[in-house]
């Protein structure tokens, strides 16, 4: 065994602690909630909901109240993008636009709502 010395160890011990506050932080975000395992089944829920809606498994026609709702959502234009990349006719680049608006719209919320410290109100 090699023994790299007293401040190495302490570097290296410092260095995983501070890993693992790191992570510790990650998992409070994301696993912070108490019912953490209902909310991903929630969101995945929501997620295949859409998928399907949108087209994602089985086309709609245009004109279907489902091809409608499924026009106001981003998962949409996403598949409805995918596809006319691949077709030989031209490309509508409208789709991609909606889908940078979502995005901005979504930033614009992550702004305004999301704070690293808690608040003390």
């Amino acid at each position: 065994m090699i023994d790299l010395g007293r401040e190495a160890r302490e570097r290296v011990q410092v260095g995983g602690r501070a890993r693992r506050h790191a992570r510790g932080d990650v998992g409070r975000l994301q696993f912070g909630h108490p019912f953490h395992r209902q909310l991903h089944a929630v969101v995945n829920l929501v997620f295949i909901a859409l998928l399907v809606i949108s087209g994602g498994f089985f086309p709609f026609a245009s004109s279907s109240v489902l091809s409608q709702i499924a026009n106001v959502f981003p998962l949409r234009h996403l598949l409805l993008a995918s596809f006319a990349a691949f077709s030989p006719g031209g490309f509508p680049w409208w789709h991609l636009a909606v889908i940078a608006a979502w995005g901005a719209a979504g930033l614009a919320v992550a702004l305004r709502c999301f704070r690293w410290d808690a608040r003390t109100s």
